[in-house]
């Protein structure tokens, strides 16, 4: 029962069904058309079950190899982002700076700006981020315009 501030409130009444008439006559059945088949049989060799009479193919050998391959090219495509995390983790802008300052590199215009390194540094910090959120399709996919770059450089420094 539902209540509110000023006490219970009344359900409205069910709906009547109405009930058929003595004399009358039953419809005809109609069948029903089912999507899925209800008999259910075990696939041999196999320990699973699958629908009878259904369309579905049943995973076999090739299946399960094929998503065996698709979970290791999902992880060795996201290991260069998880290594590039690794080193920048272990890596001490600080200290490279210092070292810098010492050698005879401390003229080179590159090394002169310490603010823009840091910069860098942080970027590789969500390149590396954004890399391991990808999808599948998509890091495939920039990982062949990168091996495409790497094979144009290579032809242009070798034409040389």
């Amino acid at each position: 029962m539902v209540t509110s501030r000023l006490g219970p409130l009344p359900l409205p009444p069910p709906p009547e069904t109405p009930q058929p008439r003595p004399d009358a006559e039953e419809p005809p059945l109609t069948p029903v058309a089912r999507p899925f088949p209800v008999c259910v049989a075990e696939v041999p060799g196999s320990g699973s079950f699958a629908q009878v009479g259904s369309k579905k193919p049943i995973k076999n050998k090739n299946m399960a190899a094929k998503e065996k391959l698709e979970a290791v090219l999902n992880v060795a495509l996201r290991v260069p982002s998880i290594m590039l995390l690794d080193v920048l983790y272990r890596w001490d802008v600080s200290s490279f700076f210092q070292q810098i300052q010492r050698s005879s590199l401390n003229n080179n215009p590159l090394f002169q700006y310490k603010y823009l390194a840091l910069n860098m540094h942080y970027v590789g910090y969500v390149l590396s981020v954004v890399l391991l959120t990808l999808p599948r399709q998509h890091l495939v996919q920039l990982y062949l315009y990168f091996l495409t770059a790497l094979l144009l450089y290579a032809g242009h420094q070798i034409s040389r």
